[in-house]
């Protein structure tokens, strides 16, 4: 599994208690989540801990009004507050809510496995620094014991760490998602909704693939649009080989073809013959279920 470097990068964040000028209210207020709108909010609140109109209009692009506009709903909905300063931040009802704090523990799980855990994420817990440190150890050990013999090329190991990270990831999310509920009173029903509120928000496909294209193994291979080419070449150093210059020209595309998602093709084929000196069963499987012929070939059946 990848290596859990614990880093303290981040700042440790809570809601504040101080004076407030809403006051505490019971409400099961639905969170309009997406870019452009109220999520946005909630998630600055969220990294911040508190911000003032100035500093949300900052952070999200939204002009004043707009970023009065939604305060007021939000507020409303007593999912967020204003302090004695006049900064907004988020209440109390606001981080029990399950689905911001589902799609808050998405965001942020595949964030700190795949990035290095913060050790701030600890300072409340009664496991010292220097126990997480062993834990980590010992799991890092687990999985290299597993590597070792293989003779995994650099990008099998990095493709091998990832799934790990993410497979162990989506299964805590499934044990937490039939775990017996706290409240014995709820009913069915109610238990229904919590299960698949939590796995819908969880799992958030795009952070799981904003990080994978963060990988140093995709980001070499990622298109470079044609009309950058001449910016980026003066800028290269003349101490620079040759070979590399030749894959960094291998790259380009022109401007109208150009996609932030796309690699190039010999980058594609060294990940998938990676992927299939792991997984080479599950490779073949997968590659046949995804062909379009699969379709075609299974109406002709029907």
């Amino acid at each position: 599994m990848l290596w859990i470097g614990i880093v303290s990068y981040r700042k440790y964040r809570k809601i504040n208690k101080g004076e407030y000028k809403v006051q505490d209210q019971t409400t099961d207020a639905r969170i309009d989540k997406g870019k452009g709108t109220e999520w946005e909010i909630l998630e600055q609140l969220y990294k911040n801990s508190s911000l003032s109109s100035s500093e949300l209009c900052k952070n999200t692009g939204f002009k004043r009004d707009k970023v009065n506009r939604v305060t007021k709903k939000l507020i409303e909905k007593n999912l967020i507050m204003q302090d004695k300063n006049g900064k907004f931040q988020l209440t109390i009802n606001a981080a029990m809510n399950p689905k911001l704090q589902s799609t808050i523990f998405g965001m942020d799980a595949f964030r700190e496995l795949l990035n290095g855990v913060s050790s701030s994420l600890f300072m409340e817990n009664f496991i010292s620094i220097n126990q997480t440190y062993d834990i980590a150890n010992q799991e890092h050990l687990f999985f290299s014991d597993i590597k070792k013999g293989k003779n995994l090329t650099k990008e099998s190991e990095i493709l091998f760490d990832f799934a790990i990270t993410i497979g162990s990831l989506i299964t805590f999310i499934m044990l937490k998602a039939v775990k017996p509920s706290e409240k014995e009173d709820m009913n069915g029903k109610e238990k229904e909704e919590q299960s698949l509120t939590w796995i819908r928000n969880s799992i958030i496909p795009s952070v799981i693939f904003s990080q994978f294209m963060e990988m140093d193994i995709i980001k070499k291979g990622k298109r470079i649009k044609k009309s950058r080419e001449n910016k980026i070449l003066n800028n290269m150093n003349s101490a620079i080989p040759p070979l590399i210059k030749e894959e960094y020209l291998a790259r380009l595309i022109s401007d109208d073809l150009y996609s932030p998602y796309e690699i190039d093709n010999k980058t594609y084929q060294s990940l998938e013959k990676a992927f299939f000196q792991i997984w080479p069963f599950t490779h073949i499987v997968l590659k046949e279920l995804s062909q379009p012929q699969r379709l075609i070939r299974k109406g002709e059946y029907d």
